[in-house]
């Protein structure tokens, strides 16, 4: 079931990496608004696209696995922890780092960078349960990886 709601979460990903992440209007004192403009991820610098290429890489890492070839739940919940950990990180980084409006511009977040937030919290989230759910530790894991010194 993760497999299927990470493919999701890839697809939803990539769709609303094309919906607008920074907004700029502008408008002048006794003139009103003027107009604006938006910019979607992959316009909005370089961690607001990294960020989407990381979930959908592990939605498409999901799904492969899921229709290829079996491999243990940890290490796909992992992957998924780390990919959207990461995602949730640089999507914030990149949202308090929009330049600053002044008295005739203002930004402002559009609505795919909240989706993008929620679509990265809800990978970390579903990663992490499954996660827990096979009763696996960050030490077993590192005992898998790393071979016992001699």
């Amino acid at each position: 079931m993760h497999e299927k709601i990470s493919a999701a979460l890839g697809l939803t990903t990539f769709l609303a990496s094309f919906l607008p992440w920074l907004e700029v209007s502008v408008s002048v004192t006794g003139l009103g608004s003027l107009g604006g403009s938006s910019t979607n991820a992959w316009g909005a610098g370089f961690l607001a696209w990294f960020s989407v290429l990381l979930l959908i890489a592990n939605g498409a890492y999901s799904a492969m696995h899921t229709l290829i070839s079996h491999v243990p739940a940890i290490d796909r919940s992992l992957v998924g922890m780390v990919a959207g950990v990461a995602a949730l990180a640089m999507i914030l980084l990149r949202w308090v780092t929009f330049p600053a409006g002044n008295s005739v511009a203002t930004t402002s977040a559009g609505f795919g960078l909240y989706l993008g937030l929620v679509v990265a919290l809800a990978t970390a989230a579903v990663s992490y349960r499954t996660f827990r759910q096979s009763d696996a530790t960050l030490q077993s894991l590192k005992d898998r990886l790393v071979p016992p010194r001699p």
